[in-house]
């Protein structure tokens, strides 16, 4: 890792879905994320394909960035956010 790279944290919502998460994060690192020194910070929602557990995809996020900070609920935080409303916020968000 270069020394004078910036440092830029990446904030990611996911579920258990790893096909679509790797598609995510290689291309985010190949075309996006080169110049900057990435700390990935997910949180992995219990839902999605039974196969997979939260942990499968923290690791997941690992491969593609070494600094990763996870949290992985019990319950589902953002759906529940997103469909029923939370707080408003001038935050730009971008959803893949």
């Amino acid at each position: 890792m270069l020394r004078n790279k910036n440092k830029l944290d990446v904030v990611v919502i996911a579920i258990k879905r790893p096909a679509i998460l790797r598609l995510c994060l290689e291309t985010f690192k190949k075309n996006l994320l080169q110049q900057f020194d990435v700390r990935i910070i997910i949180n992995v929602d219990p839902v999605g394909e039974e196969n997979y557990s939260q942990e499968d995809i923290v690791n997941i996020a690992k491969e593609y960035f070494p600094n990763v900070v996870s949290r992985t609920p019990k319950k589902e935080i953002f759906l529940r956010r997103s469909i029923g409303g939370g707080a408003k916020s001038k935050q730009i968000s971008f959803f893949i």
